[in-house]
């Protein structure tokens, strides 16, 4: 695997909700990556949240709409 491959997988089983141990299982088992890329690989892992990842696509398609942000909530009345 290339580091960008474990990258991806890393992310989508965050997202998933994996625990640590399938995490360092998946960077302490690719091959093709030396120890310099697994800690930083490990150290990504560690900082990377899916929440702000998705938030960022979610501005950067309303950017391409032309919307600066979403449309205000109103109250309904009865």
């Amino acid at each position: 695997m290339t580091v960008d491959q474990v990258r991806t997988a890393l992310r989508e089983r965050i997202a998933r909700g994996a625990s640590l141990e399938e995490l360092q299982t998946l960077v302490g088992m690719a091959r093709g990556v030396t120890e310099r890329q697994r800690a930083v690989l490990w150290s990504e892992a560690w900082r990377y949240d899916p929440r702000r990842a998705n938030l960022r696509r979610i501005e950067g398609v309303r950017s391409l709409l032309g919307k600066s942000r979403p449309p205000a909530r109103t109250a309904r009345t009865r």
